[in-house]
């Protein structure tokens, strides 16, 4: 693919996948008749809309976009971009519930070549690691 493109205009630009922000507002461009079919399903037109707008108007990926977006699109940052996280307000962290015990760690350049292993936290708070018949502390 890449040797058959190089010559195209737009070979340099950022990737932007369907259904992520390209950094301009978008807009719905789907057909009279695929939003009443998403309204019919009893959404209302800004509802359908929104989704159309976030799923390149498919319509079974518009209609669980909406059950999985119940508050509607994130609000654009003020002032662009800028790729850091929203910060938590309001929130407080409560009592833990859990201590971790055990976790499966993944040792390899990567996800296609490599190892997984197991460590395993003992009865004296010593984390062990599994290594297939590879047995020592981690």
């Amino acid at each position: 693919w890449v040797m058959d493109h190089m010559g195209d205009p737009d070979f340099n630009d950022p990737f932007n996948p369907a259904g992520s922000s390209s950094g301009s507002k978008k807009h719905c461009t789907a057909g009279e008749e695929v939003i009443a079919m998403v309204m019919s399903m009893g959404f209302s037109r800004d509802q359908a809309e929104m989704a159309l707008r976030n799923t390149d108007n498919n319509v079974e990926r518009a209609i669980e976009w909406i059950f999985s977006h119940p508050d509607g699109e994130e609000p654009a940052p003020a002032g662009g971009d800028t790729g850091a996280q929203p910060s938590i307000t309001g929130v407080k962290d409560g009592d833990s519930s859990y201590q971790l015990s055990a976790f499966i760690s993944h040792m390899g350049s990567s996800s296609h070549s490599g190892h997984y292993v197991c460590h395993i936290k003992d009865k004296d708070g010593k984390w062990v690691i599994y290594n297939d018949n590879k047995v020592a502390l981690s």
